[in-house]
């Protein structure tokens, strides 16, 4: 049986057929690119074609290397078991590969567990790439994808464009250690019908400390913010290891003019820097200068929102 699903192949990439691409061509070119497509994916459902019978000689044995036909045969049944697994062994999505290193030294291939998408600003790009990972899911069958608004403790993998956006899902994957990858990387594994190794693919390079960005820094969260709701804000310090605390007992003060003796004011976009490690420390918000929210704190709602599609 076919799949269902939008398919596509490197050579539709490659020739920008589709994809809302707007080109114009002739009929013959178009079906001239479908019947390769076709026969592309078919023989890649059906696997490589059978090699053609090998002729026989005048003595009755069949062509062959040396030792005969019979004899290779019978090499190729006895194949070590070991030997098989080692080539077949970890193909599928969220299994663990095993590869001969440094003199039988195993090596485990990264397993993924759930996807994750931030690709709003894209729509066609999202379109195909959520079916390729929701079919190739399918297939491995332990892989699942994630539809949340944010990416929680069971993401693996979040999938991005090229030039990734600082929005919640992306600062949420930066404090959780999750993967980000390109786009690509889901279609060059639906292309290859497993989950390839994401090191060609990296959108973001991990956190050398996910999880601890803030370093259980304590916060107390003011009503004047200008890049965040404060439930946003308090779910992000959380898992980027901070503390969200009542001001009393708070080291940094976000949203508000008021602090108390010792504490330092900082903004939302200090905590981004620190998260993403563009800062070694919080940087400090002069006396004088009043919170970036300041003039927008009486309109602002409080709530989850859709923040995929807002860059902070």
């Amino acid at each position: 049986d076919v799949p269902a699903g939008e398919w596509f192949c490197s050579q539709c990439l490659k020739e920008q057929f589709g994809f809302g691409s707007t080109r114009v061509f002739k009929f013959h070119q178009f079906e001239r690119q479908a019947h390769a497509f076709k026969h592309a994916f078919f023989q890649s459902l059906s696997g490589p074609e059978p090699a053609p019978a090998a002729k026989k000689t005048k003595g009755g044995g069949k062509e062959g290397g040396k030792g005969g036909g019979k004899e290779g045969g019978k090499a190729s049944r006895k194949r070590p078991a070991a030997e098989a697994a080692d080539e077949d062994g970890g193909a599928a999505g969220g299994g663990k590969k095993k590869t001969k290193k440094g003199g039988g030294a195993a090596a485990e291939e990264e397993a993924v567990a759930q996807v994750a998408f931030s690709l709003s600003s894209d729509t066609n790009l999202w379109q195909t790439a959520f079916s390729a990972a929701t079919e190739l899911a399918k297939l491995e069958g332990k892989v699942s994808i994630c539809s949340d608004e944010l990416p929680g403790e069971r993401v693996s993998h979040l999938v991005v464009t090229q030039e990734p956006r600082r929005t919640l899902k992306v600062l949420h994957a930066i404090s959780r250690g999750i993967k980000i990858v390109t786009a690509e990387w889901v279609l060059r594994s639906f292309e290859a019908r497993r989950w390839l190794p994401t090191e060609p693919y990296i959108a973001l390079q991990p956190s050398p400390v996910p999880g601890r960005q803030l370093d259980g820094a304590r916060f107390f969260l003011g009503p004047s913010l200008a890049k965040f709701s404060e439930k946003q804000l308090r779910d992000l310090v959380h898992v980027a290891g901070g503390v969200p605390t009542a001001q009393a007992r708070a080291q940094y003060v976000v949203g508000t003019n008021r602090k108390l003796e010792g504490q330092e004011r900082v903004t939302e976009e200090a905590i981004i820097s620190q998260i993403l490690g563009e800062t070694d420390e919080l940087e400090r918000v002069p006396p004088s200068q009043p919170p970036p929210g300041a003039a927008a704190a009486e309109t602002q709602e409080e709530g989850d929102g859709e923040s995929d599609s807002e860059e902070f």
